[in-house]
Parts: structure tokens; sequence; C-alpha cells
């Protein structure tokens, strides 16, 4: 015959069936004693004093179910796996997100031992362990949750040791919260952020390619222009031609080296008019 696992606590007793059988049964008495003679005044007085008694007590018991009732909604439909073991680390509780997560009914999972659901070593969650049954919680230790059957995937486990309210440490509780989706998050920012670095790279050469060869054009139109003006001062026999193909001669001389140095410049916007011959940097533009 299959063992169910001892739950963690037993479940508080109820008082209200016994509640129940002794009034019937001082009610019976009562009815005795006015059968028989005049109930004593102390009689009277004593089931005056149990009836206010037996209705506090009644009312202190359907608080008590009420409060239990909130907490059992309020436990399986949280939204993160939530597990209750014992201080050596077996499951006695879980709620359905839990099972969920695990690919487990609950009632399955019960008696299992947390550890064999994640793909840690031994030694890292008995040190865990350790640290709760000492009274520390557990924040946020990241896992690797192992399935059967289904993919493992990231998770955060979380603990806290749990206390009777007389402070007496009697299990552990867990939370389990998966990872995954922010894991695939930072994947898809990661891929995002080396598709825009690839185009920059080549956002980059491209506008190199086209500085070097815009420089290659304009230093080969800038020599065409020089001979062609160095062709006309030798062929004019006016001087004061000759002067003026001269001054072109410089001006066009100044503004190559001065694209000459905005190519090699490693900012465009200045450029240093010590590179520049002192003839040039003197010409009027």
């Amino acid at each position: 015959m299959r063992r169910h696992p001892r739950a963690l606590l037993p479940p508080p007793y109820d008082d209200i069936p016994e509640i129940h059988r002794l009034r019937s049964q001082l009610a019976a008495l009562t009815q005795h004693w006015h059968g028989v003679a005049p109930p004593p005044p102390s009689l009277a007085a004593t089931v005056d004093a149990w009836h206010t008694v037996t209705e506090a007590l009644t009312q202190s018991q359907q608080a008590v179910r009420e409060a239990q009732q909130r907490y059992q909604e309020l436990f399986d439909g949280a939204p993160v796996a939530c597990l209750v073991t014992d201080l050596a680390g077996t499951i006695r509780k879980a709620n359905q997100r839990a099972s969920t997560v695990l690919y487990v009914p609950p009632p399955r999972l019960l008696g299992k031992p947390l550890s064999a659901f994640l793909a840690a070593d031994r030694a890292a969650f008995h040190a865990r362990l350790g640290q709760l049954q000492a009274g520390q919680p557990v924040d946020d230790w990241e896992v690797s949750v192992r399935l059967w059957h289904h993919a493992p995937f990231p998770a955060l486990l979380s603990g806290t040791p749990a206390r009777t309210p007389q402070g007496q440490l009697i299990g552990l509780r867990w939370w389990l919260r998966d990872l995954t989706p922010l894991k695939r998050a930072e994947e898809a920012l990661r891929q995002v952020h080396a598709t825009l670095d690839a185009q920059g790279r080549e956002h980059t050469a491209a506008v190199a390619v086209l500085r070097r060869e815009t420089h290659h054009r304009l230093k080969n139109n800038f020599q065409v222009i020089a001979s062609l003006l160095d062709l006309h001062a030798d062929a004019s026999a006016d001087p004061r031609v000759r002067a003026a193909l001269e001054e072109c001669h410089h001006r066009l001389t100044a503004m190559a080296l001065i694209h000459e140095g905005l190519s090699q410049s490693q900012d465009p916007a200045r450029m240093d008019a010590a590179f520049l011959p002192a003839h040039a940097r003197h010409t009027s533009l």
C-alpha cells in the first residue's frame, strides 16, 4: 500500500463538532433538572457562561477556517511556483504554478526531493539548505531546472524558513521563477546590438572608401589643372598674363594641400595649419 508523505504540519483541530456535542449534553441535563426539580442557581449561571464561551469558540473557529481558506486560495493562485519542503528539502506542498512549470501533477510532487529538479551539484544545494536551517533566507539563486521529457530552463530560486507562531523552525518555503522570457529578451537585445555594430562597421568602411576615391579624383583634377596653367604660362609672352596664371597656380596648390590635409586628418572639422607651406598659408583663396 502506497504511503502518502506526512504533512509539514497537522491541520488545526476542529472544535465545532465537540462544542455541539457538549451543548446537546448540557441541554439534556438542563431539561432533566426541569423535570425533577427547579435547577439550582449555580447550574443556570454555569449554563449561561458555557453558552457565552462556546459562542466565542465557535466564532474563533470560523475565523480560523476562513483564514485557512484565504491562505490556500493565495497559495494556489500565486503567479510563481510555490513549494513547501521539510528541513531536508523534501516537497510537502506545491501550488498549481509549480505543477505547471515542473510538468508534474501536485499530488505526484509530494514526497520528492526538491534537488531532483535542480541541475546543480549536491554541495551547492545543501549549502542553501544549511543557510535556511540557520534562519537566513536564500535570495535569487540562479539555477537550471531539470525536467523529465522536457528541456531544462533557467530560473531564480528563493527560500525562507517556515516557523510556528512560537518561533520553532518546521520547514522551508521556496519560490521558483522562470527566467526563460527574460533570457530570450536579453538574447534578442544582444542580437540587435550585434546587428547595429555590424552595420556601423560597414558604414564606416563605406565612408572610408568613398573618401579615398574622392581624394584620388580631386588630386588628379588638381594635377591636370595645374599642368594646363603651367602650359599657358609658358606659352604667354605677356608678363601680366604669366603673373595671373602663376597666382592661379599658387591658389590651386593651396587648395590641393588643404584637401590633402583634410583627407589625412582624423577630425575633418579641424586641421593643423602647420601642414601647409608658408606660401600656401598666406595665399588668399
